[in-house]
This record gives structure tokens, C-alpha cells and sequence, in this order.
């Protein structure tokens, strides 16, 4: 069954209209959110070592010194 993109558009629309519809009925309670004494993580140490630094090089496809040479996205 193919529909025409007209009618597709009604239906959509009909859809939002109905959520649209259910979302005011619902009350709300309260605030959102979760409130923290802590708001910043304490980072731990370092788990990067020697190894772990040759093998990403090693991978690397493009290499500049101690960089890795990565594309930028263009948009």
C-alpha cells in the first residue's frame, strides 16, 4: 500500500497532535534531576603506560614525531 506524501503529513501530524495532547494531561511532581553534594568527578591515576603508548603509535596509520596525524572532519 503506498501512500502519497500528502497523507503521510496528515498522519504524522495526527500523531504529534494525539502526543502532544497526552503530555498535558500528565501533572507533574516535583523537580527533575538529581542533586549531588559532589558535582565534579576526582580523576584517578593514569593507566596509560610505555605499552600502552606503542601500541597505539604502532597502529597509527600517519605519524609526525610524537603525534599522531588524524583527519579533521569537514562539513
Amino acid at each position: 500500500m503506498k501512500l502519497d506524501e500528502e497523507e503521510i503529513r496528515k498522519q504524522a501530524k495526527a500523531i504529534m497532535d494525539e502526543f502532544v495532547k497526552a503530555l498535558g494531561k500528565i501533572e507533574e511532581e516535583g523537580e527533575a534531576g538529581i542533586k549531588r553534594k559532589e558535582t565534579m568527578r576526582i580523576p584517578e591515576g593514569s593507566r596509560m603506560d610505555d605499552e600502552f603508548r606503542q601500541r597505539m603509535f604502532k597502529n597509527a596509520p600517519r605519524k609526525k614525531g610524537d603525534f599522531i596525524v588524524a583527519e579533521r572532519k569537514k562539513w
